[in-house]
């Protein structure tokens, strides 16, 4: 039992934050089907065709076990993985700005400028970006345009799914989270 605040200490919390359905058919469109008709063209037989249908299959699977980022927090720390990219920070630096959704693709200050260093496809953006008020935030998000925002003492913004925000703002210090106008 921790003394200090007399409570239990908590469970660690992780979530996966995957690509959706929608992404994955919307890669096997764009990328399977040319692939299908490409090889079906230069092999006009059934054998071609299977072949088509299996890379486009591959490049699905590929793409649900590669779009995905692991959040996790554990005692007082906030870890987001994404293949080689990492966002860290205590807790106790990361506070809650506002209980309202912000649309990440319109909003005339939080919304995503540009990519520095992420996967940006339609329904998941993860990684390093730079948003429209000049500041620098790492995204983790899987849905098509709702996030909430996460600031920490040293700038950055952390964009998360609004459900995975709240399960993550229900861990922060009391302090960290805003209240209500």
């Amino acid at each position: 039992m921790n003394t200090a605040d007399n409570t239990k200490p908590r469970k660690p919390l992780r979530i996966e934050v995957r690509a959706g359905r929608s992404t994955l058919l919307f890669l096997a469109v764009v990328l399977g089907l040319p692939l299908a008709v490409l090889i079906t063209a230069v092999q006009p037989t059934l054998q071609g065709a299977l072949s088509g249908i299996l890379i486009g299959l591959a490049l699905v699977a590929f793409g649900w076990l590669h779009l995905r980022a692991v959040i996790e927090v554990d005692g007082s720390e906030l870890r987001v993985r994404y293949q080689n990219q990492t966002f860290a920070e205590r807790l106790d630096n990361l506070r809650v700005t506002s209980s309202q959704k912000l649309n990440f693709e319109d909003d005339p200050d939080r919304g995503i400028e540009r990519s520095i260093l992420g996967s940006k496809v339609k329904g998941f953006h993860v990684g390093w970006f730079s948003l429209r008020d000049e500041t620098v935030a790492f995204a983790c998000l899987s849905r098509k345009r709702n996030a909430r925002a996460l600031e920490s003492r040293d700038g950055y913004v952390l964009l998360l799914d609004p459900k995975v925000a709240r399960r993550i703002s229900e861990r922060l210090p009391r302090r960290a989270v805003a209240q209500p106008a």
